[in-house]
């Protein structure tokens, strides 16, 4: 018998692993640290529809990412926001057309801040070993596709790229739950720091 040497207990592709990774972890019955949104961030609701939402989307996003440029902070915000928007209505709020996003932003002189609350109530395990590798191997340098990474199917509509973007693009990346509005639970925290270059 040959040793198959392409797929050992780990690979994306073994039945065992497909198992343990495909079972959802309930955010709600762990104790994940918690966060309010603090009074000087401005707060907006964002209600998007549950088909061809791409527009309102980039439409809503768009002034942030002006204003951004405008600041000497990078374009590619958008490309973060947009990122973070969509999971937050596809993953978070299973593209419900009532399940409004809280969004929340605070401009300061060296650095943008974005809060995006959804109200999904549970991660697969496996995004979260996606998260801790995009972290560890710097997602500047090493690029990870969702769904190669996950072994799952790739929907027509997405390209399994919007989390490496959202953290290549952003400085920091935090997730929470929110006390905000229950039952809102996962929180994406984005930040970008400017930096002065001296001359």
């Amino acid at each position: 018998m040959k040793i198959d040497k392409k797929s050992d207990i780990f690979s994306p592709s073994s039945e065992p692993l497909k198992s343990i990774l495909n079972r959802e972890i309930n955010l709600e019955e762990n104790n994940i640290s918690s966060i309010h949104i603090p009074h000087n961030f401005k707060k907006r609701k964002i209600n998007l529809p549950k088909t061809n939402y791409g527009l309102k989307i980039r439409e809503f996003v768009e002034p942030f990412a002006i204003n951004a440029e405008e600041k000497g902070f990078g374009y590619n915000i958008f490309t973060a926001l947009y990122e973070a928007i969509l999971n937050a209505h596809q993953h978070g709020n299973k593209d419900q057309i009532n399940s409004e996003i809280l969004f929340a932003n605070l401009n300061s002189k060296n650095s943008l801040e974005f809060i995006i609350c959804d109200k999904g109530t549970k991660l697969a395990n496996h995004f979260i070993s996606y998260i801790l590798n995009l972290r560890e191997t710097n997602s500047n340098k090493s690029y990870l596709n969702w769904y190669e990474y996950s072994g799952n199917p790739k929907p027509e509509t997405n390209n399994g790229t919007g989390t490496y973007f959202i953290h290549n693009y952003m400085d920091i990346v935090k997730y929470f739950k929110s006390l905000e509005n229950p039952p809102i639970i996962e929180v994406f925290i984005l930040e970008q720091v400017l930096i002065f270059s001296q001359s």
